[in-house]
């Protein structure tokens, strides 16, 4: 028997109708996939039912009847309906309620059969009013084993973390003032010499998330992150770089160490998988530099977000991140890259043997 492969969760949705032999008009679907992405199960709830009209102790015994016929690691609520939900969907985000004790809820969508969009999504390049159009998927589906490909790592983070806002909010407006000028003279002390000051920048780029960290401290590190060099830094850094290659980033230097730890990232095979600990970790530390910067500078902590979600696997949130960092900078070229990789359908190497544009 062969196995069909859906990437992404256009070509998922797609196929339903074909999963289970008719369109699914106005119902709630939990798809559940096992541990290497394989479809165990699929059930449907009338919309009606799941918004309120049936009992949250009868909703929970069917669910609990048929996640458990089958090795459901994650589960996937897609809601098919005419309705406008492009705010919000009470009757998924009730699913949602019941489910998560249950299962860990990986995502959810809205499709009105024509396009497909993430409820309460305000980017619109994300999710463009309308939705983005559902791909064409064959109809030799039913005789194959059915997988989705590469499912995000999971991110032990709130749903709110999904909300921009998450990583806008701003520090009392005097401590950012503070910040600014800290940074502003940080700044002028690399005329005195451009690889000692990436030196000593990084040391308090290490000190910000070691402990609560001043205000001078964070213009520090906003004045460092400025130069491309203290940047590739933390990238690396958080890539599991040794501090000898670290040493090379910060000193322009382009060695076959730096190449390695690069590669690792781009090539299939190479690194090691990420831990989703160290990235929500990481994500913690960018939104507190979120909160100190200003203007322009937005862009980095933004950057470096989509780097993250991206090496999570997540290209929805990459892609979303990337694009909030061009409108803070819109010639920041690392936040460039990050929006033309997603549309490329570029994952990180350690994904790449698992995944095909």
């Amino acid at each position: 028997m062969t196995t069909r492969t859906l990437h992404g969760p256009g070509e998922l949705i797609a196929a339903i109708p074909t999963l289970l032999g008719y369109d699914p008009l106005e119902s709630v679907l939990v798809i559940g996939l096992g541990s290497d992405g394989g479809l165990e199960a699929a059930l449907r709830l009338d919309r009606a039912c799941a918004a309120g009209q049936v009992g949250v102790e009868d909703l929970r015994d069917a669910l609990i009847a048929g996640l458990d016929a089958a090795p459901i690691e994650r589960v996937i609520l897609v809601s098919w309906t005419t309705e406008d939900v492009s705010l919000t969907c009470p009757a998924m985000e009730r699913m949602r309620e019941i489910i998560d004790p249950l299962c860990d809820v990986a995502d959810g969508w809205a499709t009105n059969g024509v396009g497909y969009w993430s409820p309460g999504c305000a980017d619109r390049e994300c999710c463009p009013r309308g939705g983005r159009e559902l791909p064409w998927i064959p109809d030799a589906l039913p005789g194959a084993v059915t997988r989705v490909a590469a499912p995000p790592l999971h991110i032990h983070r709130e749903p709110a973390s999904r909300d921009i806002a998450a990583l806008t909010g701003r520090a009392p407006s005097q401590r950012r003032r503070n910040a600014q000028r800290a940074a502003q003279r940080w700044e002028r002390r690399r005329d005195n010499g451009r690889d000692q000051w990436c030196r000593d920048s990084w040391t308090h780029v290490l000190a910000s998330g070691a402990a609560p960290a001043g205000d001078a401290t964070w213009g520090k590190v906003i004045a460092g992150l400025r130069d491309v060099r203290v940047r590739d830094a933390v990238i690396v850094h958080w890539l599991g770089a040794p501090p000898v290659v670290i040493a090379d980033v910060l000193d322009g230097r382009v060695t076959e160490g730096v190449h390695k730890v690069m590669d690792a990232a781009l090539r299939p095979g190479e690194g090691p998988v990420p831990d989703p600990d160290a990235i929500v970790e990481a994500l913690e530390w960018c939104a507190q530099l979120a909160r100190m910067v200003r203007g322009h500078d937005h862009a980095v902590p933004q950057a470096l977000t989509a780097i993250l979600y991206w090496w999570a696997g997540d290209a929805v949130e990459c892609r979303r991140w990337a694009s909030e960092a061009l409108v803070s900078d819109g010639t920041y070229t690392l936040a460039m890259l990050l929006r033309d990789m997603c549309d490329a359908g570029l994952q990180p190497g350690w994904r790449s043997d698992r995944i095909v544009p």
